[in-house]
């Protein structure tokens, strides 16, 4: 059962939580946290530009920021609705792991202009949502590929060791049949890149530079790391609405 207010939410213990609002008996805990947060990744599609039907009921609010005067509204929804009591402390803690790409979904760098909207995906789950910032292998190194042989599947599992197959096959043509509109990008081109069948292990890499600097302002500054509470200041993003995507704004 959902709270009435998230600031009674952040409150709530194990011991001054009310049993009756929980689906399971005290000590018989279910999971605390998600592994990959779904509903915050159709956000970020829905956020970063993506055309169609992206949304899948019950998803949490597309608009991950909020509208001011009101608080964020997705992480709001999640105060007030998610079982955050800790399972081994009893304590609150809001643990989402968040990811903005995994094993089962393209790499934004495959898009148009996708390296830089993969920056701006990881900045938020890595610096503005309360909870776990995920990264799948090779995001680092803004892998673009995509390996998928059916377009209601697309994806991209590319090895960061040397391997000539994904340049072979490296030229995907198959489009998207679950988004509309589906941009083009450098996935079209990746058979001509000689690039794809090196060691991609790269230390150096600008995107993996972005990436460890995030992580290193976690672990500096403990509000980044720890907290739990957001507010919304100001907006300066604005609504628009894509040709397939019904009422739904953008």
């Amino acid at each position: 059962m959902a709270e009435s207010d998230s600031s009674v939410a952040v409150m709530l213990n194990e011991n001054s939580s009310d049993p009756s609002r929980y689906v399971r008996e005290k000590g018989k805990t279910g999971f605390d946290a998600v592994a990959f947060h779904y509903s915050i990744y159709r956000s970020l599609k829905r956020f970063l530009g993506l055309d169609g039907f992206i949304e899948a009921y019950p998803d949490s609010p597309v608009d991950i920021v909020g509208k001011p005067p009101f608080s964020v509204e997705a992480y709001n929804n999640f105060l007030v609705t998610n079982d955050f009591i800790n399972a081994d402390t009893g304590l609150f803690d809001p643990r989402h792991m968040y990811g903005s790409e995994n094993q089962d979904v393209f790499h934004w760098p495959s898009l148009m202009n996708g390296t830089l909207k993969g920056n701006l995906a990881a900045f938020i789950i890595t610096l503005v949502l309360p909870g776990i910032p995920l990264l799948i292998w090779g995001q680092e190194q803004a892998f673009y590929i995509l390996d998928n042989t059916a377009s209601n599947y697309v994806y991209g599992r590319q090895p960061m060791g040397s391997n000539t197959a994904w340049q072979t096959h490296g030229c995907y043509k198959l489009g998207n049949s679950r988004q509309a509109n589906w941009p083009d990008g450098p996935y079209m081109d990746g058979c001509s890149d000689d690039w794809n069948s090196l060691d991609h292990r790269d230390p150096s890499h600008p995107v993996r530079n972005i990436l460890t600097t995030m992580f290193e302002l976690r672990r500096r500054y403990p509000v980044l790391n720890d907290g739990f509470q957001l507010q919304t200041l100001s907006k300066s993003t604005y609504d628009i609405f894509l040709p397939a995507s019904e009422k739904q704004e953008t």
